[in-house]
């Protein structure tokens, strides 16, 4: 063997042993992982019950039933336990999600709402349960507090009703409402608008039937909002995505309804400000400067005037990440471009109460204080989110000039503004309430029903039924 091959096979030999450390160092390095984590799955006490992101209650730990030891599902529990509120699993997911941007740009991106947002539980419109009622009162509500909540039969619509749950104690938390098909594109969430001319035809149906029940001394107005979709998006995408139109769905409703019913029309005026933050980049809802400007157009619609903007004291109360963060599985693009929420406080008064489906009244805020709120859930800062009923006196006014708001979540932080032009402000989740408005209206001395619903929802034959029932014929009963 000459010199050259002893070097060779020194280096060779060199080289394997340094690998074989390498390799140590590497099994080392990934056992220490693996010791690190499992000592923090089992830090009980570290373990989180609840999910700001995703806007749900975790996992709880399973009931030790020897049923459930004989059938194995007591062991499926501990898993899913274990998995759900596993210390750092926010962290780990978020990422995760991070580490697919890394593959390459996308401009744009369609998720199913729908399948993502079910896992999502309950939280979306309602505070996050740190926020205690500070008292029970004694609120007004025109058909008693039995009959203020609604049938579970009201509830069948799977887009945005859901079940009602207890947060102990302050603003109910309730199953979010879920997006169907989101498009995510430059930092925000679209939700794809599908028209439906049949459907639309029984909305103003409905409206022209309430019209026919209410006195004529009632006014009545609707309010159909559009989305950030129809609103923020041009026109050649959103026929890029094989959609529908919002403008064309608003003419044709109101094409269909008759002259009592007065038409708030809100695209082409949302449309002129979409320069600005009309829409939440990461929630389905409009800004509350968004329902500034539909508060303005509802004056006009009324032959009020309306307040100026910097005439309310603004509240700022931080990062919002809302339901299309959730349901696009928490989609990096929107994280990094998250909301604000900002809220204005009305000038006469900032007290309400609310009715909540324990059949208690509870002193609240119209602006509710949500810094301490869940970054997922502070839009529910906005008139005590998506109560079954609510009232607001104020103590400024005393004409017996009535308000009826007939609401999804939309009117939350429109209803605010409407609180300086009433005596009385009702507020009625028609997902929830269960009343007969038609009498309580017709008994009021002045009276205006607004009948507020996301124009997504006026696609909806269920969400027109329920409304519809709200409003009996009074000349049957």
């Amino acid at each position: 063997m000459n010199k050259s091959d002893r070097r060779a096979e020194r280096y060779q030999a060199e080289s394997r042993r340094a690998k074989k450390k390498w390799n140590r160092i590497c099994i080392m390095v990934f056992l220490g992982f693996l010791l690190l984590f499992g000592v923090i799955g089992l830090l009980i006490f570290l373990r989180p019950t609840r999910s700001a992101e995703e806007k749900r209650n975790l996992t709880s730990f399973p009931q030790l039933m020897a049923s459930g030891i004989w059938d194995g599902s007591f062991f499926d529990g501990i898993s899913k336990w274990y998995a759900d509120t596993y210390p750092t699993r926010e962290s780990m997911i978020s990422a995760g999600n991070s580490l697919e941007n890394i593959w390459g740009v996308r401009t744009a991106a369609i998720y199913n709402g729908n399948a993502a947002a079910a896992t999502a539980g309950a939280g979306e419109n309602a505070a996050d349960g740190s926020a205690d009622s500070t008292g029970s009162g004694t609120g007004e509500s025109p058909t008693g507090t039995e009959s203020v909540l609604a049938s579970s039969a009201a509830s069948s619509d799977s887009s945005d009703s859901g079940n009602l749950m207890d947060s102990g104690g302050g603003a109910i938390q309730m199953t979010p409402e879920v997006a169907g098909t989101i498009y995510v594109a430059d930092g925000s969430g679209f939700e794809l608008f599908y028209y439906n001319a049949e459907q639309t035809t029984h909305f103003a149906e409905m409206l022209n039937s309430v019209r026919d029940r209410l006195n004529d001394s009632v006014q009545l107005y609707a309010m159909p909002v559009p989305d950030a979709f129809g609103i923020m998006l041009s026109e050649d995408v959103q026929a890029s995505l094989d959609a529908g139109s919002e403008k064309e769905a608003e003419k044709a409703l109101f094409d269909q309804t008759g002259a009592g019913v007065h038409a708030v029309k809100l695209y082409d005026l949302l449309r002129s400000h979409n320069n600005e933050y009309i829409y939440f980049r990461t929630d389905h809802h409009w800004t509350q400067l968004g329902a500034y400007y539909a508060y303005c157009q509802f004056c006009k619609e009324k032959g009020i005037k309306a307040h100026s903007l910097d005439e309310y004291t603004k509240k700022d109360f931080g990062e919002f990440l809302g339901t299309f963060y959730t349901a696009s599985n928490q989609a990096a693009e929107l994280k990094k471009n998250a909301d604000t929420l900002y809220a204005w406080v009305p000038l006469s008064t900032n007290d309400m109460k609310y009715t909540g489906t324990d059949g208690q009244t509870y002193d609240w805020k119209i602006i509710m204080d949500a810094d301490d709120y869940d970054v997922g859930g502070k839009y529910s800062c906005f008139a005590a989110g998506d109560e079954p009923y609510a009232v607001i006196d104020n103590p400024k006014i005393s004409d017996g000039s009535t308000c009826v708001v007939v609401k999804d979540s939309y009117a939350d932080c429109f209803v605010p503004f409407l609180t300086d032009h009433y005596d009385k402000v009702y507020i009625m989740d028609y997902r929830y309430y269960n009343g007969d408005l038609t009498s309580f209206a017709n008994s009021q001395k002045s009276c205006d029903v607004i009948i507020l619903t996301s124009i997504v929802f006026a696609q909806s034959a269920d969400r027109a039924n329920m409304i519809e029932a709200l409003f009996p014929d009074s000349s049957s009963q």
